[in-house]
Formats: structure tokens, C-alpha cells, sequence
């Protein structure tokens, strides 16, 4: 883990240079691919900006809601550029409103726009993982399995890693086969669902999973049910097409 890179009298926190990296890889990402549909490829960058701070900064707010206590002696805690400081659901779900709102506003055609920037989506999966690996978030259960790292004082599963080799798979599984969607949306809801499952997978080796009861993990729930959904709304997608 390196949480901070140090460059001469900077100290620079690596997490957020690898979600940077990611937001500006994105961005070339979506132009090229607004360009092969025939959007606007400007109208898509302002969108995944927009919606990329506005996650950002939308959970960090519901993060500081969340523990409000703890700012209560160091206001200028909130400000932290801390990315393991952000509530990552609220986030998410901000980032979607405000994305939904965008493309509402200036009438975007939203299965197309959605396809346009589902790679983007791959790119900024792979900068979140990368961001966890520096950082130590997302950290696995302990393991005796030779691959274990040291980390939080113990001998834990790379989840991390096996999250970076994952949406590097996903990323390429959705990137060779975008062509062959003909059907509208039907990229994003793939990668949504590829994700769903990996995330579902990785959640049985996390170590700081939120147990429900008798050691069902909560968030594989969510997963799965949200997995199940997408499998059948990209089946009709894909027979009503034909």
C-alpha cells in the first residue's frame, strides 16, 4: 500500500492522483466513443464531469452526515481530500441523479448516451480499485492462503487485487464486444451486470462486510438481486431486438 507519494517536498496522496488519472482517461474515452455513436462528444464529457464531482462532493456530504460527531472538534475534517472519506452508495446514487438530470435538461438519447460512456464507467472502476490498493480501503478477511498481504495487522486477501484484475475484465469484455449492442442501453446494463456479479463474489472476502444475520452479508444481497434484475431486462432487451 502506498497512501502517499512523495515527490521531492510534496506528499501526494496517491488514492486521489489514481482517481484523477482515471477521470481524465474517462474523459478521452467517452469522446472517442461519443464520436463512433454520433453524439456530441462535449454534451458527454460535461455530463460524466458533472457527475463525477458531483458524487464526489455529494458523498462526502452524506459521509460527514453520517458521522457528524466525529467533525465536531476538527471542522476542517470535512474538507479532507481523503477519498476513503466519502460514502461511496450515496455517492453513487448522487453521481446517477445528477447524470439522469444532465441528459434530461440538454435531451440527450439516453440508451445511446448510456453506452457512450460505459467504458468511461470501466475506466473509473479501474481507478477506484487502484485508489483502494494504495489506500488499504476495501481490505479482505483474514486468509492462510500463500497470496495473503500484511495489511491492518494481519494476513488478509488481496481484495483489492482481485478487484483490479475484475474490472480490468469487465472493462475489456464490454470494450471488444460494444459493437455487436444494437439494441440501445444494452452495454451499460452488461457492464452493470458483470460488475453486480463481481461485486457480489468479492463481497464473501471482504473484512469489513456488514453481517444481516447468521453471517449472510448484506451488500450480497443487494448484489445479487440487482444482478438477477439486470440478467432479465438485458434477455428482453436482446429478444425483443430481434
Amino acid at each position: 500500500m502506498l497512501p502517499v507519494l512523495h515527490v521531492g517536498p510534496l506528499a501526494i496522496q496517491t488514492p486521489l492522483l489514481f482517481l484523477l488519472l482515471g477521470f481524465w482517461l474517462a474523459t478521452i474515452v467517452a469522446e472517442r466513443e461519443a464520436n463512433r455513436i454520433g453524439l456530441n462528444p462535449e454534451r458527454l464529457n460535461s455530463l460524466i464531469t458533472w457527475a463525477l464531482f458531483g458524487g464526489i462532493l455529494g458523498g462526502r456530504l452524506v459521509y460527514v452526515i453520517r458521522f457528524f460527531p466525529a467533525f465536531r472538534e476538527d471542522w476542517w475534517g470535512i474538507v479532507s481530500l481523503n477519498p476513503s472519506t466519502i460514502d461511496r452508495l450515496g455517492g453513487i446514487l448522487i453521481a446517477l441523479l445528477i447524470a439522469f438530470g444532465y441528459g434530461w435538461w440538454h435531451r440527450l438519447p439516453l440508451g445511446s448516451s448510456l453506452d457512450a460512456v460505459t467504458p468511461a464507467f470501466g475506466v473509473l472502476g479501474i481507478a477506484l480499485a487502484s485508489s483502494f490498493l494504495a489506500s488499504g480501503a476495501y481490505y479482505g478477511m483474514p486468509t492462510t492462503l500463500p497470496w495473503g498481504i500484511d495489511l491492518w495487522g494481519a494476513v488478509r486477501h488481496p481484495t483489492q487485487i482481485y478487484l483490479l484484475i475484475a474490472t480490468g475484465l469487465v472493462f475489456f469484455t464490454v470494450w471488444w464486444g460494444r459493437a455487436s449492442f444494437t439494441a440501445p442501453g444494452s452495454g451499460v446494463i452488461l457492464w452493470l451486470f458483470l460488475m453486480a456479479m463481481v461485486l457480489f463474489i468479492l463481497e464473501g472476502f471482504r473484512g469489513d462486510s456488514t453481517l444481516i444475520y447468521n453471517g449472510i452479508r448484506g451488500w450480497q444481497i443487494v448484489y445479487l438481486i440487482v444482478g438477477l434484475t439486470l440478467m432479465i431486462f438485458l434477455r428482453f432487451k436482446w429478444s425483443t431486438k430481434k
